[in-house]
């Protein structure tokens, strides 16, 4: 029975509702520290292995270039759709959507340890990392590869690494004209 549960589960109208850790590595024009947070997801199936998923994760980090210590929140959303290929008693997941992320917090806070060591912005401010403005958002395609196995019941364990195409570098973060990050995330989903 658990080695079909991933076929089973997959049926038009299952609803996903999951938890994950996660683990981000930002593009290296960010000068962000990579970091672990945690997100959670909600699917529909709406064909026999077809889901849309929403997921959303937050992640704390700061800026590699000085050592003092400031708050960065990330926070992304994501919207998915997914095919489940079943391979009993797993199934491969593909998936491909959007990507938006906010960052929050000390992003423009002058924290520099010394005059002329971090950047300034347009004003002039000294700031950390390659500040040129103050867009705070980015949005661009993205893409899941994962797997997914049963655990017992309903209970359903997965590992997913995504890659978020970045076309809208932030300002705020960046001089880039794109970039780029990775995620591997882990956690727990119950399907009904």
């Amino acid at each position: 029975v658990m080695t079909a549960m991933p076929v089973l589960a997959q049926k038009p109208g299952t609803v996903e509702v999951g938890v994950f850790a996660r683990q981000t590595w930002f593009d290296t024009s960010y000068e962000l520290k990579d970091r672990a947070g945690a997100g959670g997801r909600l699917g529909v199936f709406v064909l026999r292995n077809f889901e849309i998923e929403a997921q959303g994760h937050w992640v704390r980090t700061d800026s590699k270039l000085i050592d003092i210590n400031h708050n960065l929140d990330v926070f992304t959303g994501r919207g998915l759709l997914e095919y489940n290929f079943n391979l009993q008693p797993v199934a491969i997941i593909l998936g491909a959507g959007v990507a938006y992320s906010s960052y929050t917090g000390d992003v423009n806070l002058l924290q520099c340890p010394a005059p002329g060591t971090c950047g300034v912005n347009d004003g002039g401010t000294p700031v950390f990392g390659p500040t040129y403005g103050s867009d705070r958002t980015e949005v661009g395609p993205a893409g899941l590869l994962g797997l997914r196995f049963g655990v017992g019941g309903l209970l359903q364990a997965r590992i997913d690494a995504t890659f978020d195409y970045v076309s809208t570098v932030p300002s705020a973060l960046s001089i880039a004209d794109d970039g780029g990050h990775w995620g591997l995330q882990g956690g727990l989903s119950l399907l009904f």
